[in-house]
């Protein structure tokens, strides 16, 4: 999929109506903050994450450092072509949206009935001491014996100077199972929306190749709905 991101740079008139409507397939778990120990769903899907929704759609897959790259060039661009304020939100969890500045939603939004049920949940984490050794289920083959070993020893002090050392033989991430809530939605999200007309088109064209989103979690799948109306 072709990625043009060349209308961020654009005046951002908001003249075109939508209706989006989403179809959870999977249960959801919307997480507004990162609290370490248990993780509360939100339940419906906030603007922070309808623009991760949008990217997603758009196949706009950047690293933190692209999206801090981007945004600080709309930043200059806008106050020196535009003669405008751009507003370079960010979420609670530190997502860096690109597009939340091209819409805004309308109230009311419907809420659909919604059962709440709590499940573990694998969290992926980076670390730099035992943690993150003793996190991991793989590491370099040449390091078994000694792995094996330093669990046996059960010392902090060994496990953190040897992980220091081998780092570049274990995996980049650990994990850590936590708590999680979830829920079951029956029914449809409905959002009425105001945006720019190049990024309705492109995210209109963009479900015509793949109508498969997600919301939450890599494993909230969502089909969408996406159309323009007349009024809002």
């Amino acid at each position: 999929m072709e990625i043009n991101i060349g209308y961020l740079f654009k005046e951002p008139k908001l003249d075109t109506k939508a209706l989006m409507t989403i179809t959870p397939l999977a249960p959801l778990s919307m997480v507004t903050s990162m609290p370490g120990s248990y993780y509360k769903t939100e339940k419906i899907p906030t603007k922070f994450m309808l623009a991760g929704l949008f990217e997603n759609i758009l196949g706009w897959h950047l690293s933190d450092k692209d999206r801090k790259s981007i945004r600080k060039d709309l930043k200059q661009h806008y106050k020196k072509k535009l003669k405008l304020e751009y507003t370079d939100d960010k979420s609670a969890v530190g997502f860096l949206p690109l597009v939340y500045h091209l819409f805004e939603i309308v109230p009311p939004t419907s809420e659909p009935e919604v059962m709440f049920f709590e499940d573990m949940w694998t969290q992926h984490l980076i670390g730099s001491d035992e943690r993150h050794l003793r996190g991991v289920i793989n590491n370099d083959w040449s390091i078994d014996a000694d792995v094996a070993r330093l669990k046996a020893e059960n010392s902090s002090k060994k496990s953190n100077k040897f992980f220091e050392k081998h780092r570049g033989k274990f995996p980049l991430y650990y994990r850590s199972p936590q708590q999680r809530e979830f829920m079951i939605v029956k029914g449809d999200y409905l959002y009425k929306i105001m945006t720019t007309c190049l990024l309705f088109k492109d995210v209109q064209k963009a479900l015509l190749q793949n109508n498969l989103g997600y919301l939450g979690t890599s494993e909230g799948w969502v089909h969408i709905s996406w159309e323009g109306i007349k009024d809002v």
